[in-house]
C-alpha cells in the first residue's frame, strides 16, 4: 500500500511515472522499461505508416526509417540509456523488422539484408 501525501489538506496523488520532455523519467521501480515499450511502440506505429503511406520505391522507405523512425528510438538516449538486455533487445527489433517488410528481402536474414542494402542509406558508412 502506497502512503497518502499531504499538501495542507490537499491530497497528492501518486503516480508511477513521470513524463518530462518526452522521455518517461522516473517510474516506481527506477527503470526506463516503460519509455523504452513506448518509444519503441511509437517506431512501430511509425514503420507501419511508411509502409502504408510512402511510395514502393525502397529507397525512399529507407530514407524514412532513418528521418522519422530512428529518432524516436534515439531521442534523449544519453538520458534512459539501458544496459538491460531486454531493453536493448527491444530498442534493436525495430530495423531489422522495417528491412525485412522492403520487396524482395523477406527470405534473407538481417546480416544478408545488410550486405545487400546500401551501407549509406543505412547509415552506416
Amino acid at each position: 500500500m502506497q502512503p497518502k501525501l499531504f499538501v495542507g489538506h490537499n491530497d497528492l496523488s501518486v503516480l508511477n511515472s513521470c513524463v518530462e520532455l518526452g522521455i518517461t523519467v522516473v517510474t516506481d521501480n527506477l527503470t526506463h522499461r516503460v519509455h523504452i515499450n513506448n518509444i519503441v511502440a511509437k517506431a512501430h506505429k511509425q514503420a507501419n505508416g511508411a509502409f502504408e503511406f510512402e511510395s514502393k520505391n525502397s529507397s525512399s522507405r529507407l530514407r524514412s526509417l532513418f528521418v522519422y523512425i530512428r529518432p524516436i528510438l534515439e531521442y534523449n538516449s544519453i538520458l534512459w540509456s539501458s544496459h538491460y538486455k531486454q531493453n536493448i533487445e527491444a530498442i534493436e527489433c525495430v530495423q531489422p523488422r522495417f528491412t525485412k517488410r522492403l520487396p524482395g528481402l523477406r527470405l534473407y536474414t538481417y546480416l544478408e539484408r545488410l550486405k545487400i542494402l546500401p551501407a549509406t542509406i543505412l547509415g552506416l558508412h
